[in-house]
């Protein structure tokens, strides 16, 4: 297995941003192997900030979000994991 490039990382980030699995998204940033994602309230009248790192070598993520319930971050982190898998697999 190898490690996933930040060059790499980024674009799969861009990617699912721009998916379905992104559109609670409104806007990110990459930092390394880190992710800040934030995302519109149900009402669309406020804002939010999930926080993510993953691990380059596996896809295993940990994040954090002032709504643990949120399923929004989870299934975004969960399909940037599965990318990653994928890609280092390959």
């Amino acid at each position: 297995m190898r490690k996933l490039s930040e060059r790499e990382f980024d674009t799969i980030v861009q990617d699912v941003a721009a998916s379905v699995y992104g559109q609670a998204v409104e806007k990110f940033s990459v930092s390394g192997f880190s992710v800040e994602a934030t995302y519109r309230t149900r009402s669309r009248k406020g804002t939010w900030v999930a926080d993510f790192t993953f691990n380059a070598e596996n896809g295993h993520y940990r994040y954090s979000c002032p709504y643990r319930s949120a399923g929004s971050p989870r299934t975004f982190g969960d399909e940037i994991g599965r990318r990653i898998r994928e890609a280092v697999a390959d």
